[in-house]
């Protein structure tokens, strides 16, 4: 969330610190997805707007789901394989979002270092992975056409 919010917060300047807070408050990764990448192609878009249109649905289904996740998750059987979903979900977010050859780049080593880092303790081959996708992109976009 400390990257997400780095990244959308000179879309959100503009606003008061109360809204803000609020906007904090319903950040999560779909959120951020859908609304940075709105933000980054439309200069005309209403982000206030936007974001709010796009983060409060997300945010009542999240509550919902996290219900109805306590009280029949324990009725799902072990074998059936959702793991799938989580990853799944980010890349769908991370393909539309892949715009130029520094994203592609940051992209892919993102998450190459999160998956050879999968093993490391406390997630962090999630962080170094995030680091190094980060890296590597700053390094491409600098390096311009060469």
């Amino acid at each position: 969330m400390l990257m997400y919010s780095a990244s959308i917060a000179p879309y959100l300047r503009e606003l008061s610190t109360r809204w803000r807070a609020g906007i904090a408050y319903l950040l999560t990764d779909q959120a951020y997805a859908l609304s940075v990448t709105r933000f980054g192609a439309d200069g005309t878009v209403r982000r206030r707007w936007y974001y709010l249109g796009v983060a409060a649905p997300l945010w009542i289904v999240w509550q919902l789901c996290t219900v109805a996740g306590v009280v029949v998750g324990t009725r799902v059987p072990e074998s059936l394989p959702l793991s799938f979903a989580v990853p799944l979900t980010f890349l769908a977010l991370l393909l539309p979002a892949v715009t130029d050859r520094a994203g592609a780049v940051a992209a892919v080593v993102g998450g190459a270092g999160a998956v050879l880092g999968a093993d490391l303790p406390l997630n962090l081959g999630l962080i170094a992975g995030a680091v190094a996708g980060v890296v590597a992109g700053v390094a491409v976009e600098a390096g311009g056409d060469r």
